[in-house]
């Protein structure tokens, strides 16, 4: 059933594969930083195993555990989220010891294909005929024991991105809203997430998506709306042309410096980036203002901004219509 929500708040744009890798760590190490912060409050005379410890101290280690586990959980957001989007290279799904084998399989001779695995390490020219050469060639199984197919590997990242995030059409945002009373107690923040299509094509597919993902100042509750499809007849699937309309109150959500400051305070403890919003192939009056752009240049701090959030989704199936 086709449905439209619109969020109307303060928000800051983020990366959602480093925002998913470092919101996992922070609360993977949420009973280490806290026995940490709490030995820095209890000790006292000759009898306590743990004495005053100070607070830059404290700080420290937490950064560094905090690090060694981003940097820990980041391949297994960053990967996915590439497949996701058509941005990988056939190579990318495997690790150099086996990007070497595959050199040597399709390396050709005149007795055919080599079994032995070069010596010299790949160039940039090497990666990219290797590349092209396993484009052509979906799965090779049969005669090369021990590795799969890069196609089967970049399915399954989708699917394991979808996992994470939520599939497209559908309500439920996976590992976001599994943690979602998290950021709201820990940051007095929300997290919104939606997927977009773009009009580019990428190997056999047709189109390239993209997943958005925005920190968001917490509001009464998103406009919700659903509509059915029009259809030809009773019992003919045949799409009729639809449109509908609605009239919607939402009034600017209120604000202090106080709560504007929870932006800054979540993306400094979990050392996140602004990201700029893209605009689509083409696209004319996409909505993104020459200050957003302008925002993401200084490398600096960069301020909430006041925005309606939009999203469309449609998860009938064909039986549905």
């Amino acid at each position: 059933m086709p449905s439209l929500e619109l969020r109307y708040t303060y928000v800051q744009r983020v990366q959602p594969d480093l925002l998913g890798a470092h919101l996992e760590a922070y609360i993977e190490l949420l009973p280490v930083t806290q026995a940490l912060r709490l030995c820095n409050r209890f000790g006292k005379g000759d009898k306590a195993f743990i004495t005053r410890i100070p607070v830059e101290i404290v700080t420290r280690i937490a950064d560094i555990l905090a690090q060694e586990e981003r940097d820990d959980l980041s391949g297994s957001w960053t990967c996915p989220k590439w497949c996701f989007m058509g941005i990988c290279d056939p190579i990318d799904h495997y690790t150099p010891e086996e990007v070497q084998r595959l050199r040597g399989f399709f390396s050709d001779t005149e007795d055919g294909p080599k079994a032995s695995i070069p010596e010299s390490a790949p160039d940039a020219d090497d990666l990219a005929v290797l590349n092209e050469q396993m484009v052509e060639s979906m799965s090779w199984d049969d005669v090369l024991p021990g590795v799969r197919s890069w196609r089967t590997l970049h399915d399954e990242d989708c699917r394991q991105w979808t996992n994470l995030v939520g599939e497209p059409g559908s309500c439920y945002r996976g590992f976001f809203d599994e943690n979602a009373d998290i950021v709201r107690n820990h940051f007095g923040l929300d997290v919104w997430v939606a997927h977009q299509v773009h009009d580019e094509k990428w190997y056999d597919e047709d189109f390239v998506q993209s997943t958005l993902t925005y920190l968001t100042l917490p509001t009464k509750g998103p406009a919700y709306y659903e509509w059915s499809h029009r259809i030809a007849g009773s019992e003919c699937s045949v799409r009729l042309p639809t449109e509908n309309s609605i009239e919607v109150n939402m009034p600017p959500p209120s604000t202090s410096e106080k709560s504007l400051a929870r932006f800054s305070r979540a993306v400094k403890i979990l050392g996140l980036e602004h990201a700029v919003l893209e605009p689509k192939s083409g696209a004319k009056g996409n909505g993104a203002s020459d200050s957003e752009s302008e925002e993401s240049k200084d490398g600096g701090k960069v301020a909430p901004v006041l925005r309606l959030l939009a999203v469309s989704k449609d998860d009938s199936s064909a039986e549905e219509i």
